[in-house]
């Protein structure tokens, strides 16, 4: 009789805003600069994971997960159409809310000078450095 082991698939550690990642980012691509945030501190605490994406007639539908911490608190997705990200609660989160209005003004914070809204630059900015 075989055995089977299960191997856990390794899981890229979370990945949050320094002023090393801004500059790089700057550095590296300059159309990205954009996102930016004028003051990282404010949103330093942030972390964003892909966890579906695929590619469609509009764009580039992605679905992940905001951490705050470490801790998973929003589901976040964009369905690639050019229209805003949709913010959804984690399982179990019942201030999920709450969440999203610190995030909202921790993003306002980080980009203070910005006419467009500065969660939806946040949330690109934290899905750029990720894939770093």
């Amino acid at each position: 009789m075989a055995t089977t082991t299960k191997t856990k698939k390794a899981t890229k550690p979370l990945i949050t805003p320094t002023q090393e990642l801004c500059d790089q980012l700057i550095t590296r691509c300059e159309e990205m600069s954009y996102c930016v945030p004028t003051n990282f501190e404010a949103i330093k605490e942030y972390s964003l994971k892909i966890t579906f994406s695929r590619n469609t007639r509009e764009g580039n539908w992605w679905e992940g997960k905001l951490y705050k911490n470490g801790k998973a608190i929003l589901e976040v997705e964009n369905r690639g159409d050019g229209g805003c990200n949709y913010y959804n609660g984690v399982k179990g989160n019942t201030s999920w809310s709450q969440d999203l209005r610190d995030f909202s003004q921790a993003s306002e914070v980080a980009y203070p000078n910005e006419q467009y809204i500065q969660h939806e630059i946040a949330i690109s900015f934290l899905d750029i450095i990720n894939s770093l």
